[in-house]
């Protein structure tokens, strides 16, 4: 329970700065880039050029597909 609860107020603290207008549509934006859209490629080179670590359990295998190839290209 407490666990919960302290997850609960850290969303609080999260989500409290921000503020919904009924007369503005929604819209994703991407922070991680200068367009503001969503880019897989700029997501690895995110994960991928951190000063410290990724917290897994092995770094190296990021995005590794445990598939054969054929079926990945295939898919």
């Amino acid at each position: 329970m407490a666990g919960e609860e302290e997850l609960q107020s850290e969303c609080c603290v999260l989500l409290s700065p921000i503020v919904l207008h009924a007369d503005v549509n929604d819209m994703w934006i991407w922070q991680l880039h200068a367009s503001s859209r969503y880019n897989v490629t700029n997501v690895y080179n995110y994960l991928t050029a951190r000063d410290q670590p990724l917290d897994y359990n092995q770094p190296k295998t990021i995005w590794r597909k445990e598939v054969l190839l054929k079926f990945n290209i295939y898919a």
